[in-house]
């Protein structure tokens, strides 16, 4: 009997349909979807690690059911293999010159932060592998360092991807999950390699110095591993349990304090200080970049929205009194939208903020706004502090009642500043015939020392030439200069020693108005790293032991009583024998 060629065909199709069918059925992958992610791992150009991965992983494909956890995992490894950029990459556009236009047209001041960028930048343009240095940008809320990282990226032609790593306890989020856990993923940083696409993009790290405790593994030797130069060739994420190259990443990290960045990390990173703003700088700011960004935000032309200059001035002096520039950013924001309001309701054509109308859109000035002291007094001295927020005119109070001796602390810093007094008081003692003082007195009276803000941990020593000024007022009823504010630690015999962070300390002196500072001798240099309508405006004394501090702050008079202190000047411009040295 003849056989009907076509009947033969339609049994062949129908039995091929039934064999797929009965694939699948049995709990193994399609044919068509493995014959796919085969093609893909072919175009993909992996290298040969990867390469021997994805095969194996690929096997592991065929025996296992779609339907099953491990399939879902293994498929989720596959994709990522093949979408991890192993060899694509930007071309870097290495122009200084370029650079530092594009820095500038960004941002305005940081003239030191900038040349430090450029001088990096010059480095990588001389070396022929790429690699870049990891750096740290550490500066007050708001002073920039985000954008100025941005910048960088633009500049250099290159992606850039942002993480924050604040409050991170867990290995994990930097290295991934072990494909042993179930729904694993992996870590941070390769999820920002393959959001940028390439393998040498600008990754910025923002507030690494707010990790958090101690959890699951080491997350600081997690991040070492992938910012060290030595070793981030070989950066093994746990998910992939393969080498990804990380020596073309450029790490940009950002914090607000330097000393808060752990150790083992911080030697990782070439930092680059962002000490915030004053008032001239603040001014310029609003009116080169905030205005121009929030009229375009708001849909309103120049013509449209403007802020008065005297308004501007007195939006900065009393609506922002930090470092940064974030919380004035917010008040433009709030005129913007208050002037588009008006123009909207059509009850304006253009609007004009002056004082008035700044005063009744904005409310009332900050708590403090105007921070100057009125007058000196006895037992106030003003210390120059780094905090979180940066630089700060810190006041330290100190008064005593009769007693036994007794010295009680308050403040944020608490017990940890009594080591601070005791030396203090110590060097006060071995100077008590220099300041005719009794000694009985501290035998026989109670000491309280108040310090309301919170210095940096590792800027307590700061405190201590103020500590000792307030002392010797308490203890001699001599006021001290309320335009005048001090730096620096002190050694038992009476030496001033260094301390960190005079630029930011100086310019927190001249946003809080402040005409005179006294800092340790050995920090003069840092001066020049001022801009020089700082410089203009504050007068600097370096000096090299607690006498010399003590002769500017410590006035040779006995406060008289309030009635009768606008009867006399109070003001003893110059000590004795000395003139002022305006560094």
């Amino acid at each position: 009997m003849p056989v009907d060629e076509g009947e033969m065909a339609q049994n062949r199709e129908m039995h091929n349909r039934e064999r797929e069918s009965v694939s699948t059925t049995n709990g193994f992958a399609p044919a068509a979807e493995l014959s796919f992610l085969r093609d893909r791992m072919r175009a993909a150009d992996l290298p040969e690690d990867a390469l021997a991965a994805a095969e194996h992983e690929l096997l592991r494909l065929e025996k296992l059911s779609p339907r099953s956890p491990e399939y879902s995992l293994a498929r989720s490894f596959f994709d990522w293999l093949l979408a991890l950029p192993w060899h694509a990459r930007t071309r870097d556009r290495l122009d200084v010159k370029a650079a530092r236009r594009t820095l500038d047209l960004g941002h305005f001041g940081l003239d030191i932060a900038k040349e430090e960028i450029t001088d990096f930048l010059a480095v990588m343009q001389m070396r022929a592998d790429g690699r870049a240095p990891a750096l740290c940008f550490v500066g007050p809320a708001g002073a920039g360092k985000t954008s100025l990282g941005c910048a960088v990226a633009r500049a250099l032609d290159r992606r850039v991807v942002r993480i924050s790593v604040r409050g991170i306890r867990d290995e994990t989020e930097i290295l991934g999950q072990r494909r042993t856990w179930p729904d694993a993923l992996p870590g941070r940083i390769i999820h920002a390699i393959r959001s940028a696409g390439v393998k040498n993009p600008v990754i910025m790290i923002e507030e690494i110095d707010r990790l958090g405790p101690r959890g699951h593994g080491d997350v600081q030797a997690a991040l070492f591993e992938a910012l060290d130069l030595k070793v981030r060739s070989r950066f093994t994420d746990h998910f992939l349990d393969l080498p990804f190259d990380l020596s073309e990443v450029f790490f940009i990290a950002t914090a607000n304090l330097l000393e808060a960045v752990p150790e083992m990390l911080r030697d990782c990173f070439n930092p680059i200080s962002l000490p915030g703003y004053v008032q001239e700088e603040k001014v310029k700011i609003t009116k080169r970049f905030l205005i121009p960004r929030e009229r375009e935000r708001c849909g309103l032309g120049p013509e449209e929205f403007d802020v008065a200059e005297v308004a501007l001035k007195e939006m900065v002096r009393a609506y922002s009194r930090e470092a940064g520039v974030g919380r004035l950013q917010e008040q433009v924001a709030l005129l913007a939208r208050k002037a588009a309001g008006e123009l909207a309701a059509g009850n304006a054509k253009e609007v004009y903020v002056d004082s008035p109308r700044l005063a009744e859109w904005l409310g009332h000035p900050l708590p403090g706004a105007d921070s100057r002291r009125r007058g000196p007094e006895v037992g106030t001295a003003q210390a120059l502090v780094i905090a979180s927020d940066g630089g700060m005119v810190s006041p330290v109070e100190a008064t005593r009642i009769s007693g036994h001796g007794n010295v009680t602390i308050t403040g944020p810093a608490g017990e940890r500043l009594r080591e601070h007094i005791q030396k203090a008081l110590t060097i006060l003692r071995a100077r008590a015939k220099k300041f005719d003082l009794d000694l009985a007195a501290f035998d026989t009276s109670h000491l309280h020392v108040h310090i309301p803000d919170a210095p940096a941990a590792g800027d307590l020593a700061a405190l201590d030439l103020a500590l000792v000024a307030s002392l010797v007022s308490t203890y001699t009823s001599k006021p001290i200069r309320a335009d005048l504010a001090l730096t620096g630690a002190l050694s038992l015999s009476g030496q001033v020693r260094p301390v960190g962070g005079i630029v930011d300390k100086i310019l927190a002196a001249r946003r809080a108005e402040i005409e005179h500072v006294v800092i340790p001798a050995e920090c003069a240099p840092e001066l020049e790293k001022l801009p020089d309508y700082v410089r203009d405006a504050i007068k600097v004394h370096p000096v090299q032991t607690v006498d010399e501090a003590l002769d500017w702050a410590v006035m040779q008079i006995i406060l008289p009583k309030p009635e009768e202190a606008s009867a006399i000047g109070l003001f003893r411009k110059e000590p004795p024998g000395k003139s002022p040295n305006n560094h």
